[in-house]
């Protein structure tokens, strides 16, 4: 450190009896949010934050306001999404200069398509993952859980019309 005065003195020394250093505190930055996504039940969703800091970064993702225990790194992974992981995802960054908490990023879960195909005189439907098979004779509604029906269900082609779909 150099110190001087406003009248420069060629060979004089000058001392100081106190000097005083400021500290201005600096919170981590979000340069990336997290985005918003759709996943079909049972593929990966994955979140993402970009964080800029003075100092080393630590992570806690949220769901819904409430801490998800482990989930502590700038990714926030979730391997095979089901129907209640459906909510709003969020990151607290926190440093040693203080705490920034990103916007909420949506989360939306759609369960799988139904395949249906016939066999003979009968469909055949089939689905992957979570969801109850439903059927109704009119689109509209009202709709019946299928007994018994989980991943795949097989009926007799009959001369009225059924609809199918799948709930949660």
């Amino acid at each position: 450190m150099r110190i001087a005065d406003a009248i420069p003195q060629l060979g004089q020394n000058i001392i100081a009896d106190a000097i005083r250093f400021a500290y201005v505190p600096s919170p981590p930055v979000i340069l990336a949010q997290p985005v918003a996504r759709t996943n079909v039940v049972g593929s990966t969703a994955t979140f993402a934050v970009g964080v800029i800091s003075s100092w080393p970064v630590a992570y806690l993702w949220r769901k819904d306001g409430l801490n998800l225990p482990g989930a502590t790194n700038a990714q926030l992974i979730i391997p095979s999404v089901r129907a209640q992981d459906f909510g709003h995802y969020s990151v607290l960054a926190i440093s040693r200069d203080g705490t920034v908490l990103s916007s909420p990023a949506l989360l939306q879960v759609q369960l799988p398509a139904l395949v249906v195909t016939r066999a003979f005189s009968n469909v055949v439907i089939t689905w992957t993952g979570d969801g109850i098979l439903q059927n109704s004779t009119n689109i509209t509604g009202p709709y019946r859980d299928v007994p018994g029906a989980q991943g795949a269900y097989s009926n007799v082609l009959s001369a009225g019309t059924e609809f199918y779909r799948l709930r949660q």
